[in-house]
């Protein structure tokens, strides 16, 4: 189940991805806008935030989901969160010391982090991972 899981979010973002690329191909036609070292500026979707969106969708939806409507919503999601970054004007990145403040963290909060380990509850399909970043050690989500 757990492969099936990445090969969804895999697939998904190979989409997004192509599409975002298709799309700023034609902004670049439109706007002759190609930078100093003559390759193109590119939005990578990043798998992690594939993977979390999609987790939200399914628990927002757990009766479940067609394939065209997860599309379409992640593309409506990565228009609006790639729109904000390219422009800097992004709230929804936080850095792991919210979690250590405490502080509340929204569902669509995103995260930079490294997996620095991966446990597997005995008994259970249960997995704890410990991530962090250059200013935090760790810290178990």
């Amino acid at each position: 189940m757990i492969n099936d899981f990445e090969q969804a979010v895999t697939k998904l973002r190979k989409r997004l991805t192509e599409r975002e690329t298709r799309r700023q191909l034609q902004r670049l036609d439109q706007k002759d806008n190609v930078s100093k070292n003559g390759e193109q500026d590119s939005d990578v979707v990043p798998w992690s935030w594939v993977f979390t969106r999609l987790l939200v969708l399914l628990g927002q939806y757990p009766s479940g989901l067609t394939e065209a409507i997860v599309n379409a919503e992640l593309e409506v999601q990565w228009d609006e969160c790639s729109a904000e970054v390219r422009r800097g004007v992004s709230k929804r990145f936080e850095t792991l010391d919210a979690f250590v403040d405490g502080k509340a963290v929204p569902p669509e909060a995103m995260f930079e982090v490294v997996t620095l380990k991966v446990q597997v509850l005995p008994g259970t399909r249960t997995h704890i991972l410990s991530v962090g970043t250059l200013r935090v050690q760790s810290c178990p989500i």
